[in-house]
């Protein structure tokens, strides 16, 4: 059974009266609860001061924005990842270009330079598919290295083959003009 309440009048004790006398046993129900609902008030008044109050609030912030800084930061890592592993490939992929274009060299020899650099540096995973074929435009012969690779999404894992990189070097001859 749960205790009732009764607020007291502290005025009339202070002033040396006599303690207020309980009600009668015939006072009705709905006498009884009128004399509870100032209590229940200044209790619902307390507990509405504290959970609107600031205490307590600076751990829950403290989470809340580290978390957001910590996810924030962690994305301009992981962009600087990417694009570091897009300028490697590239990088890798003209030198291979270069490479396969020397006169005494033959287009296979700049595909293996490719793979050799792209291992090398961020892995050997990274490139799934390195071609370099000779190719004549425009009148002058070329020699086009073509590069897929994983493109790191999350840490060094991504997506296969997603990234295509391409370039191209003029072929070296020893012949005269």
């Amino acid at each position: 059974m749960p205790v009732r309440l009764r607020p007291v009048d502290t005025g009339a004790l202070d002033a040396g009266a006599a303690a207020p006398a309980a009600p009668a046993a015939a006072a009705s129900a709905a006498e009884a609860s009128a004399d509870l609902i100032p209590a229940v008030r200044v209790r619902a008044s307390r507990v509405g001061r504290m959970l609107r109050g600031e205490a307590g609030s600076s751990p829950a912030e403290f989470v809340m924005v580290g978390t957001l800084l910590t996810a924030l930061a962690l994305g301009v890592l992981q962009f600087g990842l990417g694009v570091y592993v897009r300028n490697v490939i590239h990088d890798a992929a003209v030198e291979g270009a270069y490479h396969g274009a020397l006169a005494d060299r033959a287009p296979a020899d700049g595909a293996a330079r490719t793979r050799a650099l792209i291992s090398r540096t961020v892995g050997g995973d990274f490139a799934q598919s390195v071609t370099a074929v000779e190719s004549s435009e425009l009148g002058h012969v070329t020699v086009r290295v073509d590069v897929e690779a994983t493109i790191p999404l999350a840490g060094l894992w991504g997506v296969p083959r997603a990234l295509r990189v391409s370039a191209e070097a003029p072929k070296e001859s020893f012949h005269a003009r």
